[in-house]
């Protein structure tokens, strides 16, 4: 897989984390804990995706 793609793949995974945290929010009750614990993981992956350098031609 190309560098570029899997960063695209990461950040977009991060953004469906968070989405999907908020989305089953509204349907059930979460401790605050729980909340803060998945949208810190999307954040987390969404940081990941920085991380990743990108191949440098020599």
């Amino acid at each position: 897989m190309p560098i570029k793609r899997k960063k695209i793949f990461v950040i977009v995974a991060g953004i469906l984390i968070m989405a999907i945290s908020q989305i089953l929010a509204q349907y059930f009750n979460f401790s605050d804990i729980v909340k803060g614990l998945i949208n810190g993981l999307g954040i987390g992956v969404l940081f990941t995706a920085f991380l990743i350098k990108e191949k440098q031609s020599a």
